[in-house]
């Protein structure tokens, strides 16, 4: 049963877009409270929901940096965080790297 109800936040997390997505609309969605999906997907997963959803964004990011058609700020709003400032934080703290930073390594190497 834990299983499948990491499953089901995986996938609300995967089929819905990054800037909706929150522990309180997942259990909506799920019809359990945050408490206790939280507690289960950290029982199952070792990490928080919180932390899964943070490192589908970091990814997302990376692969929204890749292409030059995205300013920072869509890239910011498009994964929900309400300031560039925050999100260039939350970046480089996980990835060691600026997001442009970043965009410009990968740029060197594609």
């Amino acid at each position: 049963k834990n299983d499948a109800i990491v499953s089901d936040i995986e996938n609300y997390i995967a089929t819905n877009e990054l800037k909706d997505v929150t522990i309180e609309s997942i259990s909506k969605a799920l019809y359990y409270s945050p408490n206790y999906l939280n507690y289960i997907y950290k029982k199952v997963r070792g990490k928080s929901i919180f932390e899964y959803l943070r490192e589908v964004k970091i990814d997302k990011a990376k692969e929204l940096l890749e292409d030059p058609k995205y300013k920072l700020y869509e890239i910011t709003e498009l994964l929900g965080y309400s300031h560039t400032s925050y999100f260039v934080n939350v970046f480089k703290k996980y990835v060691g790297l600026t997001p442009s930073e970043y965009r410009m390594r990968r740029k060197k190497y594609v």
